[in-house]
């Protein structure tokens, strides 16, 4: 009977011994697996970024991989991370891995994430693995929500051009875009509706000298959404749009 219950203790130490307890540290705060950090930047920036501290909180050391999974990018974003080198926005799997001794964190410069938005405005979000090599399944994961929408007056985002106007707004569907689209400029202006998501609603030319846009949107879920004026490749203004 010892030597049973002996053993059931040798395998129940041996499964916590691998039961591990990772967790993230930015800022002295700690994230645990399945968090979401946010992370706010100028569109017009080429690159903001996040540094990040992994924190091996268990009995046992670990040889740490990072992942990275894109799971919602808005367009014309790119972005990529380091763990103790930079890779290449196509590299989705650090190639080397870090040995974390029990109790011990990653150096203080040896993981960032990276992102260059672009002049875009919107939110992508980034999903971060670290796990250990030789047990996968312990691991911590974190969501980085990277967020370019600048929070102005007036319910404005970003601005250059202040004489964009939607209405009414909130809404329940029927939104009329009202701006001056400067008959002195050669070409039309674009207008985008985008979910913070940056998924493209509806998109549409606002012509040189037309004033105004009537849009049909009773078809759009309820929630909160982005009206972007472009001219050329310039972002001019972006206006949250409330439909209800």
């Amino acid at each position: 009977m010892r030597k049973i219950l002996f053993s059931i203790c040798i395998i129940a130490f041996a499964l916590n011994a691998h039961n591990q307890n990772f967790q993230i540290l930015i800022d002295d705060k700690v994230y645990q697996d399945g968090d979401t950090i946010k992370v706010y930047g100028d569109p017009s920036s080429n690159i903001f970024s996040l540094k990040a501290i992994f924190y091996n909180n268990t009995v046992n050391g670990a040889n740490i991989k990072v992942a990275r999974e894109e799971v919602s990018i808005y367009e014309g974003v790119t972005n990529y991370f380091k763990w103790g080198e930079p890779y290449s926005t196509e590299t989705d799997t650090s190639l080397k891995y870090l040995f974390v001794p029990a109790g011990g964190v990653s150096p203080d410069d040896f993981f960032e994430a990276y992102i260059n938005p672009n002049n875009t405005i919107g939110i992508s979000i980034i999903k971060y693995v670290f796990y250990n090599l030789d047990y996968e399944s312990e691991q911590v994961s974190v969501f980085v929500e990277f967020n370019t929408i600048a929070f102005g007056i007036d319910d404005y985002f970003y601005v250059i051009d202040k004489t964009l106007n939607i209405y009414p707004n909130p809404s329940t569907g029927s939104v009329s875009i009202d701006y001056d689209a400067v008959s002195s400029l050669n070409g039309d202006f674009l207008y985008n509706i985008n979910s913070l998501q940056g998924n493209v609603l509806k998109k549409g030319i606002i012509e040189r000298g037309e004033s105004t846009v009537e849009l049909n949107l009773s078809y759009v879920p309820k929630g909160i959404y982005l009206v972007t004026i472009i001219y050329g490749t310039d972002i001019i203004a972006t206006k949250k749009l409330v439909l209800n």
